[in-house]
């Protein structure tokens, strides 16, 4: 079996409020994949308190992207921390892309990335 790790999304400062668009993301195919996990990870600022959502998409042609995430989870509020959270996926859809909200309305999040492991027969 074949295994990587895939960075959806990378990105140093995400400010108060605010939602990274799809166009971010990188875009993973899922033909061959049999097996899937997604891990997000940021650190938060000291003036936080929120959550960040991490929201990932699917496509069955990486044209068109569903309008509502296929999953979604938070990354929980550590303020002034790292937070890391880890989620299996079954590989049942052709194409992925991840986005992230900041829902904090006045602290900003660092360092934040999404990852992909993947696997392949």
């Amino acid at each position: 079996m074949y295994a990587r790790i895939v960075k959806l999304l990378d990105k140093s400062v995400l400010m108060p409020s605010e939602e990274t668009p799809l166009e971010e993301s990188e875009c993973i195919s899922l033909l061959d994949i049999v097996k899937l996990s997604i891990t997000g990870r940021c650190h938060f600022g000291s003036d936080t308190n929120k959550p960040v959502t991490i929201k990932i998409y699917s496509s069955q042609d990486a044209d068109s992207w569903d309008t509502e995430p296929l999953i979604s989870f938070n990354l929980p509020c550590h303020t002034g921390q790292w937070s890391q959270k880890t989620v299996m996926l079954f590989p049942d859809v052709m194409y992925i892309k991840a986005s992230a909200k900041n829902l904090n309305t006045s602290g900003s999040v660092t360092n934040l990335m999404i990852k992909a492991f993947v696997a392949e027969p």
